[in-house]
């Protein structure tokens, strides 16, 4: 789902602040940043930001955050220490049902499946 390898990140005008960005929504993955919060991190408009954000990940802020959230979410599924509900309020889901559809649209299959099949 991440288009952009690590090493490619210096042909990404101001590659530093985005790699900076994205370094802080996974140390900080059930944290909510707004686009707002992001663009005032960066110093940049927060449409300047969305698109130095796009052409880096080839994903908006939002589906960058719910893609870490969706993989962490996987690791505590896997390790057996939650169930669907606890993992995605780990992981800063406040909906289940919200927590389930992008789960679904990341993996393409659902929580409690992902759950059994593993």
């Amino acid at each position: 789902m991440i288009q952009k390898k690590e090493n490619s990140f210096n042909n990404i005008p101001h590659f530093h602040v985005i790699k900076d960005i994205l370094n802080m929504i996974q140390e900080n993955y059930p944290k909510n940043f707004s686009t707002e919060e992001l663009s005032k991190q960066s110093g940049f408009s927060a449409t300047h930001l969305r698109r130095l954000f796009k052409k880096a990940t080839g994903l908006t802020p939002l589906q960058y955050q719910n893609y870490i959230r969706i993989n962490k979410a996987k690791d505590l599924l896997l390790s057996g220490e939650c169930n669907v509900s606890e993992a995605a309020f780990s992981v800063g889901f406040d909906n289940v049902h919200y927590f389930s559809r992008i789960f679904k649209k990341i993996t393409g299959v659902n929580p409690s499946h992902y759950l059994k099949s593993s």
